[in-house]
């Protein structure tokens, strides 16, 4: 008898079986995605943590939280004074000694030998979520050092996604300001001074590289750095360099910006986490703050001592 060849598949059932691993395809990637996204979650609450430990460290070396930028001229109206931010002081504590020793504290941040320096990427200051560029290019920066021409030109300043909290109003302090944040121009914070709880007030949230993850047009970059803010920088919309090293929660009485807020500026608060942000509370604890957190409640937890009474966020 002949031998009966072995029946192959027809087109049909071809067809029928990549529709078939199409849909798994399409139900499984979701799901990764999201296992993905919850591992990178996870990753930025750890880490900061470990800046929120390094925050109470400084605190039981020095009596005080570090200073939320340290200007060259402390009894300078000008607002674009600038100097080191609060994560150079914590470098010690962040496993990075020989980074923070290399660092002269009596020289501006403007200094050509510091390039290197401020240009230095930190893994645990960047958000794993957040794919922007490791560095800054902050090609409209003006150095003036000296107070008179100085050197004009451009650098590259390593990014970070975690700026610190000023309180409710504009992260660059004038001189005679008041700010009720934790950190800000030539702050000097204290656990005495936070009245309104330490688990309820925000000492450093996240920040995005771009609006892109929450404004669909207007779109533009929002750049925070670790190491400091230039002495005349500023920004698309003339703001101060404060912006770099600081954020805000907002005037409860104006206009107030919670974590992704689709109207946010580059003093806000964001993430590409889903639905908002994580935020460090001044007791060290890590908190994801939902983008649908009632406008009065976020804008009181910038304040350290305006007596809000804050619940459910």
């Amino acid at each position: 008898m002949p031998r009966r060849l072995p029946r192959a598949f027809t087109l049909v059932e071809l067809l029928v079986v990549i529709a078939i691993i199409g849909v798994l395809v399409g139900l499984l990637l979701p799901a990764v995605q999201q296992a993905r996204e919850a591992a990178r979650r996870m990753q930025c609450k750890s880490q900061l943590k470990q800046i929120g430990i390094a925050l109470h460290t400084y605190h039981e070396s020095h009596g005080l939280f570090p200073p939320g930028y340290v200007t060259t001229d402390a009894n300078s109206e000008d607002i674009t004074n600038g100097g080191y931010g609060w994560n150079t002081y914590l470098l010690p504590y962040l496993d990075q000694t020989q980074l923070y020793d290399r660092i002269n504290f009596s020289e501006t941040n403007a200094e050509d030998n510091l390039a290197t320096i401020y240009g230095t990427r930190i893994p645990g200051l960047l958000c794993p979520s957040d794919s922007g560029d490791d560095a800054w290019d902050m090609s409209q920066i003006v150095f003036d050092p000296t107070g008179s021409s100085g050197v004009v030109g451009a650098i590259t300043m390593a990014r970070s996604s975690y700026p610190g909290c000023a309180g409710q109003g504009e992260p660059g302090a004038e001189l005679g300001d008041n700010p009720n944040g934790i950190l800000y121009r030539d702050s000097s914070i204290g656990m005495s001074s936070i009245l309104d709880g330490t688990s309820t007030t925000i000492a450093v949230g996240e920040r995005a590289t771009t609006t892109r993850a929450v404004r669909p047009t207007n779109q533009f970059d929002t750049p925070t750095t670790w190491f400091g803010i230039d002495l005349t920088y500023r920004n698309n919309a003339g703001e101060a360099g404060a912006n770099l090293l600081l954020g805000h929660t907002g005037d409860p009485t104006g206009d107030v910006h919670p974590p992704n807020n689709i109207e946010m500026e580059d003093e806000d608060y964001s993430s590409y986490h889903p639905g908002g942000a994580h935020f460090i509370m001044t007791d060290g604890s890590v908190t994801f703050i939902s983008s649908s957190v009632d406008p009065i409640t976020f804008a009181g937890m910038g304040s350290r001592n305006g007596n809000e009474v804050i619940e459910g966020f």
